[in-house]
């Protein structure tokens, strides 16, 4: 699984100076002027808005180490409907980014420790214009009761 910080590849305990030049460095790549991929700059601005701020950033690394990870959606916009007609909720793209609930089948055979793949992109759903990343990876811990 792909994070945040692999994404500007930093270590996890890296200060906001050398994040902000990764981002920086990143922005100028990615921008939608330069690039055509408009959907890796928006990741990345909000991978730096998120290890920027000091409670986000603590309430993500919680997250990615407790393996608890919701995959972020490109959501349609709640306001405007997707139509991108004058609204400032999404600034005219039509869709937000939000961490999602995923329902994912579990099959029943899996032993302690096992990883299966789970396709996002597969899921069906007028919510959600699509998920940013394409596969979500789980692996199985079977707890006594």
């Amino acid at each position: 699984m792909r994070t945040y910080y692999d994404l500007f590849n930093l270590e996890k305990d890296a200060d906001k100076q050398d994040i902000r030049r990764a981002f920086h460095r990143l922005a100028k790549q990615l921008h939608p002027d330069v690039s055509k991929d408009d959907g890796l700059f928006v990741e990345v601005l909000v991978a730096y808005k998120t290890i920027i701020d000091d409670e986000k950033r603590l309430a993500y690394n919680n997250r990615i180490s407790d393996g608890g990870f919701r995959p972020p959606a490109r959501v349609v916009c709640p306001a405007c409907g997707g139509d991108r007609v004058h609204c400032n909720h999404c600034s005219y793209r039509g869709y937000v980014l939000k961490a999602v609930p995923v329902m994912v089948p579990i099959p029943t055979d899996l032993c302690h420790g096992a990883v299966f793949a789970f396709p996002l992109r597969e899921i069906k759903n007028k919510r959600y214009a699509f998920f940013m990343v394409d596969t979500l990876y789980l692996k199985v811990m079977v707890l006594d009761r």
